[in-house]
């Protein structure tokens, strides 16, 4: 049955370096494997290297026109998904307008559409709300009336989103959350009660070989963006400068980049804290993986931290603040990794020395971790989705 069913990924930027494109290339894997026919339609395409891993099997195409919404964009989308006979549309980037395409060729096509939301769905109203908390007054005149007008400008930030969200759910046969624990925050956003449209899917993690976790080495590992507004890797750099003198043997280990990466680097550099390590983007991971001990997330605001769920396969133990509530699906703190109140970094300080100080606590942690990750598993994820594209949900 599954062999007779065609897929299509509409998603804005494709490859790409991010959480969505990995994602996309793991599912799109694990579909074509599964005997279905998989097409991807993207926006825009970059970083061509990266399609080394995607299935060769995966039908790969653009957009042909840089106007989104032009006549040619459309006539393309609606002449390949009548051509491949495209039985269910995957939008995966709930946060570009690129949906606004599929809306108005909706009544031309016969097929199902599935919005995929990454994020948690307050993530914008997060984001904002503490970048206006955590700035200072500056020389730019708009951002100072919308901190002095703080309750307006989020409540403004707030309709924005009910709107958004609404206008997906409208035009979309499903819409799929990362975590059950999202559900509660969907219904406060947009006011829409026990939708049927609402699924819940983790996210997969991509296939490894069985690991053994052996010979880790005393290294703290950060991997992702480089960034101001999410990920907020500065705290992650302070609470080490509280540790690096009392562990003169523990290294840190940042994995990636972004425009923030020359003042993280500066700041360093300036307080003279040793042992942080800047590796730059890293097209493969696996080997810091292997050897890292813990994994740090320091960010406002997370859709799942896949990085998280990556790094426990490998017997890593993950650390987190509180500040998504799906990292509870990822981690039982203080058995499979740490969650640390949001955004208090004493407290995280003190966890990660303890740990640090206490190699057999490393170990056991280390192996529920790994034996935990396996619920992520791609193949236990695909069921999930068989259900949904087979109407089983």
């Amino acid at each position: 049955m599954n062999k007779n069913l065609n897929l299509l990924f509409f998603i804005d930027r494709y490859p790409g370096y991010g959480g969505i494109e990995s994602v996309t290339s793991i599912l799109s894997n694990l579909f074509v494997n599964s005997g279905y026919l998989v097409t991807i339609v993207s926006f825009k395409q970059e970083n061509l290297e990266l399609l080394t891993q995607l299935d060769k099997r995966v039908n790969l195409l653009s957009l042909p026109n840089k106007e989104l919404l032009s006549n040619e964009n459309k006539l393309f989308l609606i002449s390949e998904i009548t051509k491949k006979n495209i039985d269910i549309i995957i939008h995966q980037h709930s946060y570009a307008p690129i949906f606004e395409l599929i809306v108005e060729i909706k009544n031309l096509i016969e097929c199902r559409i599935v919005t995929f939301e990454h994020n948690t769905p307050d993530a914008q109203i997060k984001m904002y709300s503490n970048y206006l908390k955590e700035n200072n007054f500056n020389f730019n005149w708009k951002f100072n009336l919308e901190k002095l007008l703080y309750p307006v400008s989020v409540a403004k930030c707030r309709m924005k989103e009910r709107k958004r969200h609404r206008f997906l759910l409208k035009y979309s046969d499903y819409y799929i959350l990362l975590s059950e624990l999202f559900v509660k925050n969907f219904e406060d956003i947009t006011g829409i009660k026990n939708s049927k449209k609402i699924v819940s899917i983790p996210n997969p993690l991509p296939e490894t070989n069985d690991f053994k976790v052996l010979n880790k080495q005393k290294i703290i590992l950060y991997v992702g963006r480089l960034d101001k507004n999410q990920k907020r890797v500065d705290r992650l750099i302070r609470i080490f400068e509280k540790l690096y003198i009392n562990f003169p043997d523990w290294y840190l280990y940042i994995i990636g980049d972004g425009a923030y990466r020359e003042e993280i680097e500066e700041y360093v550099k300036n307080k003279k804290i040793d042992r942080v390590i800047f590796e730059g983007f890293q097209l493969d991971v696996s080997s810091y993986y292997i050897k890292a001990s813990i994994i740090c997330l320091t960010s406002n605001v997370e859709g799942w931290g896949l990085v998280l769920s990556e790094a426990m396969q490998y017997g890593v133990i993950p650390f987190s603040f509180d500040s998504f509530v799906s990292v509870h699906d990822l981690i039982k703190n203080e058995k499979t990794g740490f969650i640390i109140p949001s955004f208090n970094e004493d407290e995280y300080v003190r966890k990660l020395s303890c740990l640090m100080n206490d190699p057999e606590n490393r170990l056991q942690i280390a192996k529920n971790a790994t034996l935990s990750s396996q619920r992520f598993n791609g193949n236990k994820v695909l069921l999930h989705w068989q259900k949904l594209i087979l109407n089983e949900t």
